[in-house]
């Protein structure tokens, strides 16, 4: 048997962060938490969430039980919700159950066996940079009114934000909460980091971890913990 009961606010974030890479995911609700692993198509960007059971108002999971869920569907219904709206998931046969105090929704799971299992990679990421999530959507608009592309750096206790296009450049050094003394410098895509910033839940904190020319680690914490890679662009830096 699985029955959670969570608020709206925190399952619309938790689907708005997995279409952002997919339109179907496979789905674990273990004794932890509910917990999810997905990798867009062109293989660019990666998303790792979980969300605990202290962060639901209600968790049943007799058993681990993975299924597979349409996304964009579930993404369409709910989009509606108040964010306070408390909403019950169950899974009964092979159908997922959605309901808020004036809703019933349902509908089929996917097999999982036939969805894409991604693998999470092993890196050396030796920067790590905490700050505020907003600080750093702020950088990443600014940059994106400029190019396509951004470079991010960390050395002598700086994290540096670095964008140039044709005629114009941008540099942000956002206000940090903690960064180490390590030293890391990549390029990516200014495309998918817009695109991801905005699933970023208000008044999160970003931990970012950064490598030479590696893909960047962005793990946005709130009720839910959701844990970004992105590939980097092999191209000279600033």
């Amino acid at each position: 048997m699985v029955e959670v009961v969570l608020e709206a606010e925190l399952f619309k974030t938790m689907l708005k962060g997995l279409n952002a890479l997919v339109s179907e995911a496979r789905v674990v609700f273990s004794e932890e938490g509910i917990k999810s692993h997905v990798i867009d198509p062109s293989n660019v960007a990666m998303l790792l969430i979980y969300v605990p059971v202290a962060s639901t108002e209600a968790y049943t999971v007799d058993t681990e039980t993975e299924v597979g869920i349409d996304v964009n569907r579930l993404s369409d219904i709910v989009k509606s919700f108040k964010k306070r709206d408390i909403v019950s998931i169950s899974l009964k046969d092979e159908s997922l159950e959605l309901k808020n105090n004036t809703l019933k929704y349902t509908i089929q799971t996917i097999d999982p066996s036939t969805l894409r299992k991604a693998k999470t990679p092993e890196l050396e990421l030796p920067a790590k940079v905490v700050l505020d999530a907003q600080e750093f959507k702020n950088a990443i608009t600014y940059c994106s009114k400029v190019a396509d592309s951004v470079v991010f750096s960390v050395e002598d206790g700086k994290f540096t934000i670095f964008a140039r296009g044709d005629i114009e450049s941008v540099r942000v050094e956002p206000v940090t909460i903690e960064i180490n003394d390590a030293k890391a410098k990549a390029m990516f895509s200014l495309e998918w980091l817009s695109h991801i910033a905005k699933t970023f839940p208000k008044e999160a904190t970003l931990n970012i971890r950064l490598g030479d020319n590696l893909p960047v680690e962005l793990g946005v914490v709130k009720n839910l913990i959701m844990t970004f890679y992105i590939a980097p662009r092999i191209e000279g830096g600033e």
